[in-house]
């Protein structure tokens, strides 16, 4: 935990209902074991050690998440706490016999009840659903679905779903909000064999397609010929000829698409969707 190549043993403590979690690190000097425990961190869960390319998935309805991270020198902590609906990101290390913890960054969407994150280097892709306000629940409820009797246009408002692009310095980049009746799903693989893992959303008849390249995030789109389909297999990318592809299905049948990135980096932008029946 701090780069002196030994290392630390972590313990999370928790207790109640939803985890109120507890920090310690023990390291051994001079043949004795020395232990550092933190304050209270909040409503969270822990959800054990990930890589430096990585992606995770937590609910963000009241609680949250810590997880482990392993960089070129040493290991830090990634907190998420949710505080009035709203996501927090934060830095936690352990130095010198200490705890310290330093945010990092706010998603900007209120609500959210579930979110994902995908890791690029220092860079994030941050993703969820956002549900609606509970004045806009009312108001349907009391009024709106009354008159869509007399006004058929009137709709049943919908929850959102939203992606921004995310440099881990409180700097945040909007790709897309949708309406989360028209969202499918979500899958990530390293599409073009560079080692790096790109995020495909899933929308009926195309599929968004977001890679992080030269210190920016880059998207396009990809035509399938389903209205209605899933993404197959595990939340990662099926590994084949060196790459991964991202796999959907058409819940109708058992027709598939798979999707990759023609040649390296610099070709990325063009998109090879293959079907195979």
């Amino acid at each position: 935990m701090d780069g002196d190549k030994v290392a630390e043993i972590i313990g999370v403590e928790g207790y109640g209902g939803v985890c109120h979690l507890h920090l310690h690190c023990w390291r051994y000097e001079n043949g004795r074991w020395f232990e550092s425990s933190s304050q209270e961190f909040g409503k969270m869960f822990w959800h054990g050690m990930l890589g430096d390319d990585t992606s995770l998935l937590f609910l963000a309805s009241g609680f949250g998440g810590v997880w482990l991270f392993l960089d070129e020198k040493d290991a830090w902590l990634l907190a998420v706490t949710v505080e009035k609906w709203r996501a927090k990101f934060w830095e936690v290390r352990w130095r010198e016999g200490k705890w310290t913890k330093r945010l990092m960054g706010e998603v900007p969407e209120r609500n959210a009840n579930k979110i994902w994150l995908v890791r690029k280097g220092q860079d994030w892709m941050v993703g969820g659903w956002a549900s609606l306000p509970k004045w806009q629940k009312w108001l349907w409820e009391k009024i709106g679905h009354r008159l869509q009797r007399f006004l058929p246009f009137l709709h049943e408002p919908q929850g959102r779903v939203f992606v921004y692009g995310w440099d881990g310095k409180r700097r945040w980049a909007l790709l897309g909000r949708w309406r989360e009746g028209n969202f499918l799903g979500v899958k990530l693989a390293d599409m073009d064999g560079d080692r790096k893992q790109e995020v495909s959303i899933a929308f009926p008849k195309r599929v968004l397609v977001a890679k992080f390249e030269d210190g920016r995030w880059r998207t396009g789109w990809v035509e399938v010929p389903f209205v209605w389909y899933k993404p197959v297999g595990d939340f990662f990318g099926f590994r084949y000829g060196g790459r991964e592809w991202a796999i959907y299905q058409d819940r109708d049948s058992r027709s598939c698409v798979a999707i990759a990135l023609e040649g390296d980096s610099q070709q990325s932008k063009r998109h090879q969707p293959q079907r195979r029946d």
